[in-house]
């Protein structure tokens, strides 16, 4: 089963702004995320230092679910969600 981040978000994030978070993981790598909403409740956030892109929805009750793909999350992809729930707040 895959591994997938899940932060309440409890305020409406304003439509169509983009916003960078950067996430310092266990190691002390600097990550960065380039988040996009497509949709009130879909975002993309693309990461420069991997060349990958995130998928992130906001469910009915305001919880932020990312995930990379179908095989499971690495770590750093969960810090990157809590970034992005955290500027979604």
């Amino acid at each position: 089963m895959d591994k997938v981040y899940t932060t309440p978000v409890k305020s409406k994030p304003s439509n169509s702004e983009n916003f960078e978070v950067t996430y310092v993981d266990g190691d002390g790598a600097v990550i960065h995320g380039l988040v996009k909403q497509i949709t009130y409740s879909d975002f993309q956030v693309y990461i420069k230092e991997k060349d990958v892109i995130i998928h992130c929805t906001k469910d009915e009750d305001g919880t932020l679910s990312c995930k990379l793909n179908s095989h499971g999350n690495p770590g750093w992809v969960d810090g990157v969600s809590g970034e992005v729930a955290k500027k979604l707040r």
